[in-house]
């Protein structure tokens, strides 16, 4: 963190935790448009493990300068849940032209992250209302085991779905949430209240570092790649 900003905040650290045994301490990781200069290979590679093996959860936010292009020869490619060498940032024209409303999709709504609401209906009708975003780094092929959370409601890929804003994939024990637009912070105007954006980034927390904390006590995950199946499938 800047150094101004580490002095006035008492939880602050300098550095990220090179150690692997320091990292393996904590449960969420949240990573943003980092110079990936401030890294060596080995606390990638601790970054990995930390979600494959030990359970971690891993938020990815996606900026214009750094993350996630620059990091394609990096451990963390592996972590994230698109192919990333046919990820393209926007253009200038693009982000005069394309605000949008992040649309859930009902996988998304079924999840905590995107509860803001006492129901589905409510999240529904509160998503419908918030700022509009522009930034939107364009993911054209989703990897399989990857679940679409919130997505673009009009623009599309050459393969016709929309663009994913919101992605969320299982990586050996732990979890990984990728954030296509670093703008979440436009949430916080919401109705002149933090409420729904605290609430948002609450319970993403909270989801992601359940696997983790019950990591001594539940061996085994199982996971589906559908959520409805048909007899005999």
């Amino acid at each position: 963190a800047d150094l101004d900003y580490i002095s006035d905040e008492g939880m602050a650290v300098s550095a990220f935790p090179v150690q692997k045994d320091e990292l393996f301490k904590y449960d969420v990781v949240i990573f943003g448009d980092a110079n990936p200069a401030f890294f060596s290979h080995s606390v990638h590679e601790n970054l990995r493990e930390f979600v494959e093996e030990r359970g971690g959860g891993v938020i990815f936010v996606a900026g214009p300068n750094y993350f996630p292009k620059q990091y394609e020869a990096t451990p963390l490619a592996g972590l994230l849940p698109f192919d990333l060498t046919t990820a393209s940032l926007p253009t200038e024209a693009e982000l005069e032209n394309n605000s949008f409303r992040l649309r859930p999709t009902t996988l998304g709504l079924d999840t905590p992250t995107f509860q803001i609401g006492d129901s589905p209906e409510e999240s529904r009708r509160l998503w419908s209302q918030q700022p509009e975003l522009r930034w939107l780094l364009e993911i054209a092929d989703v990897n399989t085991t990857a679940m679409v959370l919130a997505e673009h409601p009009t623009r599309h890929t050459l393969s016709g779905r929309p663009l994913p804003v919101v992605l969320m994939q299982f990586v050996g024990a732990g979890k990984v949430i990728f954030h296509a637009t670093d703008e979440t912070y436009l949430w916080s105007r919401f109705q002149g209240s933090n409420r729904y954006y605290d609430r948002y980034w609450h319970q993403t927390i909270r989801y992601l570092s359940r696997a983790k904390l019950l990591s001594d006590r539940q061996p085994i995950a199982m996971t589906t790649d559908a959520q409805k199946y048909a007899e005999g499938d």
